[in-house]
């Protein structure tokens, strides 16, 4: 059986109403992504990552659930693997419990640096 002949003539593929030649010759017209283009989306991306947790971490209710799960974890109520992604190859109790160490000392350290506010009582006090 003979190769299929193709026209490769520029003035077909113009006129053509073909998806997928339209989508094809569009796609040519767009210029590839430089390393300079991929690190500064990385960039973009990292700092909207950035602001987000920043934003997150001065709802009162986003602290009051934290909180919450630090004295969950004291109480041995939550385990940290429902609360931190962790690797699961050699996982220890001994790594577990210093993960949990961690994660409370730091919580702690946090709520010291917050004031109760006066609209919502208890607010910091799981």
């Amino acid at each position: 059986m003979e190769p299929a002949q193709f026209n490769w003539d520029t003035s077909t593929l113009e006129k053509t109403d073909d998806p997928l030649c339209i989508y094809l010759r569009e796609m040519g017209m767009v210029p590839l992504l430089t390393g300079e283009g991929e690190v500064g989306i990385a960039k973009r991306l990292e700092h909207g990552r950035l602001g987000v947790l920043k934003a997150l971490l001065r709802s009162p209710l986003v602290i009051r659930r934290i909180l919450i799960i630090s004295n969950d974890l004291k109480r041995g109520i939550c385990s940290v693997k429902e609360i931190v992604v962790l690797a699961e190859d050699a996982i220890t109790e001994k790594i577990l419990q210093h993960c949990v160490d961690d994660i409370t000392h730091r919580i702690d350290d946090l709520q010291k640096h917050y004031k109760r506010p006066t609209y919502w009582p208890n607010a910091w006090e799981p």
